[in-house]
């Protein structure tokens, strides 16, 4: 149980999602396994309608397992961002807050299912034919529902405390435990739908208990903190409470979702393919956890990473774990769909034998609802994103979307176009269209983000210029008027050595360079800013050829005009000649400026006047061209800012 080394803020956003990754894939594989073993012993080992009645009680597994994802991303969340905030006391109370509300509200739901076993059943779609099956499952299964919920929110805790790998092992554990007990009970012991049941809970429950001697170590950063039972506790508790769960709501709907999917599926394929429909989709059932599993570890990987710089603001962090999320999740989505397509006859018969009449709906029907698996993906990843940066109201609206509003219309508006094809086919058109209301979000708030991006360097710019060059906004606006806004790529010559240019430019985003070469060495001049002026002085003062290169040193963003339009311009206005007069005096003046700094013979003291005045530079310019600025070798500037670091 020793923790992981995990640095959430410093530790490269690739290298930090393959750490997480793994194992949480490996741990939801064998929770999905844990699903799919029932179905399968119980398939083979008791029958289809066997294997019909434990896919109707399923939503109420689901159910459990929401409610524990709900508390578990939504105390997540609030921890993480607690935690990069060094608050590890209120993260604590977090996690302690959400294990207890969850318990409690589980044992009341489970206490109240169990005592009107029947009336739920034949309310989720159980005929007469599989009431008396379902109803023996649900007793001995619902009752152990609160380890199932603490097993599915502990993963997050663990992982967020750096133990991934401890995580894994509660998930593999308890679905060894399982495939185990199930067939002994099962097969030699002949229990029948109590062994499958009873298989489950033992493996679920060891699993649970395992989270709990973790949180109830004093090594942990993140572990079980006492509650105090006061007016003011109870008032803050029921705030973090409601908290959390609306920025989990999202994850609790994705489960009851998957119910939703069961429950209408069972009513629709009962009402054109009777019993042995039912059976048919119970595979397809018993199939997809193991493709939400891997979408949602891969979701559940990037949620710290996501949420704990989201905490610290860290915007360029947060956006390419969430790219590197969707890109895994689309790679594996497209390999799930094609192995089902190709392999769906191999799939069924895992779970029954080909005399069942299931058998031949089933290998007809899963290439079909692989289509969607892609789309899924997406879903899947946007939500925990959403989650994640505390959006959780569009968490919510996607959820919704896909697992209600548009699967209900599907499966019951699809049949009636293409028939028996059409059921098949309900789940993915609705992963499709969610997957384009997701685009449409997307394409929507990249248009504010520029916007948002273009005001922000445009008032930065602006700022620089005139503090720069002590120079009123008016002004300067009235030149950018009659400039044109060109953009730069990384490394891209704006002038070359040997060439003539006699524009005259203004920096609005950017870094650029000016340099020379000394026996085929390139020896850096000048670098220039975010509100600081441009040019070839040779090409502008002169209509000569340009001495030196000009390159944009990262992608950059210039306010142009040649040099005859800008004199036409200053010839139109007297106050706009002063203007031009003034920006040249101010630069003549910042150049001697540099000469004297430069004089000095400390090259420490040199740096450290360069980091002062331009900071930027150190972070987007090689330390070769820095040093060439500086007159000294790449050597002697390591040399000097280890000595400035140990100095700190």
């Amino acid at each position: 149980m020793e923790r992981d080394s995990i640095d959430f803020k410093n530790t490269d956003i690739a290298a930090l999602f393959r750490k997480l990754l793994l194992p949480t894939v490996l741990g939801m594989i064998f929770s999905a396994l844990f699903v799919i073993t029932d179905g399968i012993f119980v398939g083979k080992g008791i029958g289809s309608d066997a294997l019909a009645a434990v896919n109707i009680v399923a939503p109420l597994w689901l159910f459990s397992t929401g409610i524990g994802l709900m508390f578990g991303v939504g105390a997540s969340v609030v921890a993480s961002i607690h935690l990069s905030h060094g608050k590890v006391k209120a993260a604590r109370i977090n996690i302690t807050q959400s294990i207890a509300v969850s318990s409690l509200l589980l044992i009341c739901t489970s206490t109240l299912f169990c005592s009107f076993a029947p009336q739920v059943v034949h309310f989720l779609g159980g005929s007469e034919r599989l009431t008396p099956l379902a109803v023996k499952y649900m007793l001995w299964f619902v009752p152990f529902s609160v380890f199932t919920a603490l097993l599915n929110s502990g993963m997050f805790f663990l992982r967020l405390d750096g133990s991934p790998n401890f995580a894994m092992m509660c998930n593999v554990v308890a679905a060894v435990l399982n495939i185990i007990l199930d067939y002994l009970f099962i097969f030699p012991f002949g229990w029948g739908m109590f062994g499958a049941a009873i298989a489950s809970a033992i493996g679920t429950t060891v699993g649970a208990l395992m989270i709990i001697i973790y949180l109830s170590r004093h090594k942990c950063a993140l572990r079980f903190y006492p509650v105090k039972l006061t007016r003011k506790s109870m008032q803050l508790t029921r705030r973090n409470v409601g908290y959390m769960c609306r920025l989990g709501s999202s994850a609790f709907l994705c489960e009851v979702a998957i119910a939703c999917m069961m429950f209408i599926g069972n009513i629709v394929f009962i009402h054109y393919l009777q019993e042995e429909g039912v059976a048919a989709f119970s595979i397809a059932c018993y199939f997809f956890p193991i493709i939400f599993m891997v979408y949602n570890a891969i979701a559940q990987s990037a949620q710290p990473i996501i949420s704990y710089n989201h905490g610290l603001h860290e915007t360029a962090r947060v956006r390419r774990a969430y790219l590197l999320a969707l890109k895994t999740a689309i790679g594996c989505g497209a390999i799930f769909a094609f192995i089902t397509a190709l392999f769906s006859s191999e799939i069924v018969s895992m779970f029954i034998d080909r005399s069942y009449p299931a058998y031949e709906i089933a290998s007809k029907g899963l290439p079909l609802y692989a289509t969607g698996f892609v789309f899924f993906a997406i879903n899947i990843v946007s939500i925990g994103y959403f989650q994640s940066v505390e959006r959780a109201r569009y968490a919510t609206i996607i959820t919704l979307l896909r697992g209600f509003v548009l699967l209900t219309a599907c499966f019951f508006g699809l049949p009636l176009l293409f028939g028996n094809p059409g059921i098949w086919l309900a789940t993915p058109l609705a992963e499709l269209l969610t997957t384009l209301f997701i685009l449409i979000i997307y394409i929507k708030a990249k248009r504010e983000r520029k916007k948002i991006y273009y005001l922000c360097h445009m008032e930065t710019m602006i700022k620089k210029f005139c503090q720069r060059y002590r120079l009123p906004e008016k002004s300067l606006h009235e030149l950018l008027s009659h400039m044109t806004e060109y953009h730069f790529g990384k490394g891209e010559l704006i002038v070359k050595e040997g060439e003539r240019n006699t524009n005259f430019y203004i920096l609005k985003k950017g870094i650029w360079r000016a340099y020379y070469m000394i026996d085929g060495t390139e020896s850096s001049l000048w670098f220039a800013g975010t509100g600081e002026i441009a040019f070839s002085s040779w090409g502008y003062a002169n209509n000569e050829i340009s001495q030196v290169n000009i390159e944009s040193v990262n992608e950059s963003t210039a306010y142009c005009i040649a040099k005859p339009d800008l004199e036409e311009l200053f010839n139109s206005s007297i106050e706009l000649s002063n203007f031009g007069r003034k920006i040249f005096e101010q630069e003549i003046l910042f150049i001697d400026s540099y000469t004297l700094s430069y004089g000095t013979p400390s090259a420490t003291e040199r740096y450290l006047t360069l980091m002062e005045e331009n900071p930027e530079l150190l972070q987007y310019v090689p330390l070769k061209h820095l040093a060439s600025y500086l007159y000294i070798t790449p050597q002697s500037l390591s040399r000097i800012r280890a000595g400035l670091k140990r100095r700190r």
